[in-house]
Parts: C-alpha cells; sequence; structure tokens
C-alpha cells in the first residue's frame, strides 16, 4: 500500500468518528422517552389526538409498537385515557412502545362516530405515522382495542398489511347480527345499531367477520361467556372464519367474563400474562 493511501484512512477515520459524536441518533430525540407525551396525528379532515408512552429500558434496538384504541363511550367522554393505564402496562413489562388514540367522533379528536366506516382508514393513516417514528420497529406494529377498538383495529389490519398483530377484547365483528344478542335498550338498538352502525354505507361494511380473507395479521380475541352487549359468538364466528381461512387466530374464553376487562372474573394480570406470552414471536 502506499503512503498516500495510508495516511488518507486517518483523516477519514476521525471525519467518520466525528460525525458520529456530533449527530444525535433517531432514538435520543424520542420526545417520549421517560414521560408520555400528548401528540395530534393528521389523518385528513382531522387530527388524531394520542399519547405516546416508552417507558421501559432504554436501548438503541428498535422496538415494537402497539396503538391502544378504547371503546364505545358516552358522548362527550374522554374516551382514550382508558387504554393509558394498559400502554403504559405493555410498554414497563414488555418495552413495548403505547400509542393511545381516541377515535373520530370523541374529544378532542372530534368529528363524528361512525360506529367503524371511516375510523379504520384513520387509523390505518396513523398506522402509517407510528411506523415512521423513531424508534419503532416499522415491521413491528400491532393495535390492541376493546369492543369498538378491537372490531376498528381488525378492520384496519385488513386495509394495512403494516399491522402484523391485532389483540381484540370482546370485539364486534358481526354487525348485521349484532341486534339479535345484546343487551342495549330497544333506543339504542333502533338509534345507534340500526341508525349509526347502517347508514351511510352498510352494517356488513363496518364487520371484520366479511374482510376476515384480507387480514394477514396475527389475531388473538379475548372474549367474556357472560358478556351481554356483544356476544361471545362475534369472537367465536371471527375466530372459525380466520382458522378456516389458514390465519393465525386464537380465541380465549373468559369464564364468566362480562364486556370489561377489569371485572375481577377477568383476572387481569393473568389474563395480560397470556397476552405478552401470546405476543412472542408474533411481534
Amino acid at each position: 500500500m502506499s503512503h498516500s493511501a495510508s495516511t488518507l484512512k486517518i483523516p477519514l477515520l476521525v471525519m467518520a468518528i466525528l460525525a458520529l459524536t456530533a449527530a444525535p441518533s433517531a432514538f435520543s430525540q424520542r420526545p417520549w422517552r421517560a414521560n408520555p407525551v400528548p401528540t395530534s396525528i393528521p389523518v385528513g379532515d382531522i387530527n388524531y389526538e394520542g399519547m405516546i408512552y416508552d417507558v421501559g429500558p432504554d436501548t438503541d434496538e428498535l422496538k415494537p409498537a402497539l396503538i391502544h384504541i378504547h371503546g364505545w363511550r358516552p358522548d362527550g367522554e374522554h374516551a382514550g385515557v382508558d387504554a393509558s393505564y394498559y400502554a403504559h402496562y405493555f410498554s414497563v413489562q414488555e418495552n413495548i412502545i403505547g400509542l393511545v388514540i381516541t377515535l373520530r367522533g370523541w374529544p378532542h379528536t372530534d368529528g363524528v362516530n361512525d360506529c367503524g366506516l371511516a375510523q379504520p382508514a384513520d387509523v390505518s393513516k396513523v398506522v402509517d405515522w407510528l411506523s415512521q417514528q423513531p424508534g419503532v420497529d416499522p415491521d413491528r406494529i400491532g393495535i390492541v382495542g376493546e369492543s369498538q377498538g378491537g372490531q376498528v383495529g381488525l378492520l384496519t389490519a385488513a386495509i394495512n398489511p403494516k399491522v402484523k398483530a391485532v389483540i381484540a377484547f370482546y370485539p364486534l365483528t358481526d354487525v348485521t347480527t349484532w341486534h339479535e344478542a345484546t343487551d342495549l335498550d330497544q333506543g339504542m338498538v333502533d338509534s345507534y345499531i340500526n341508525g349509526v352502525c347502517a347508514t351511510p354505507g352498510t352494517k356488513a361494511d363496518r364487520s371484520p367477520l366479511f374482510v376476515a380473507d384480507q387480514i394477514d395479521a396475527s389475531v388473538l380475541m379475548l372474549h367474556g361467556e357472560a358478556d351481554t352487549r356483544v356476544s361471545i359468538d362475534q369472537s367465536e364466528r371471527m375466530n372459525d372464519a380466520l382458522n378456516a381461512l389458514g390465519k393465525d387466530s386464537t380465541l380465549i374464553r373468559i369464564k364468566d367474563g362480562t364486556h370489561y376487562y377489569g371485572s375481577p372474573e377477568w383476572n387481569e394480570w393473568i389474563t395480560l400474562d397470556g397476552v405478552f406470552e401470546w405476543l412472542e414471536g408474533r411481534l
């Protein structure tokens, strides 16, 4: 090797070291490290309001991420906060970045709740946004949702292949039959199931069961056997449809479980341990 070639190596090495030390890594730019941070995500006509949790051990490796979606709540209620504790818990226990969002139709995201018609397209844009955030592994993004949040999560997986896993607590999967087995009073059946959930579009448009063939994400559904709001039949038929198509789907039945996974019958922490075990190798 010539003298000129060997002397050239030194300044190049020095320049490389200076570049590495001068430029902060993408991971150090995460504004939500250690403390949850509010965020606003444009999805078209509105912004989705959310909170990012990344409170687990720090690492220079990309982390998996889960979008946490609440279920139906009365008008005006701050629905998104319901998922905050679990986003924090998943982050601490499994070092999974959590993004809690508020669906279209609730403060402070605003807009109008449409029972899963436009909301999946909204959440698909949230998935795309999250996949581009520092520290997030774009190949390891999933969704956790309860009730309507599970419905929207499954529908999102049907239109966005970036979603690799869906964990759905007592999801609504077939809106066309919901009215046949629910404890909602007739007024809610008429105004919501046969109203909001039926037009514009159709009940089938809002039903994950009818797009099971388009879902390639791994799916875990958890449903209480005593759920009278959304019958366990909704998860049973979805699970059967996915398995018949050769998809990766699992249903965990909760004995005496109701439509609320914080109730004693759900054995909350034991159930979440089962969720963590299922996630291994899937996210």
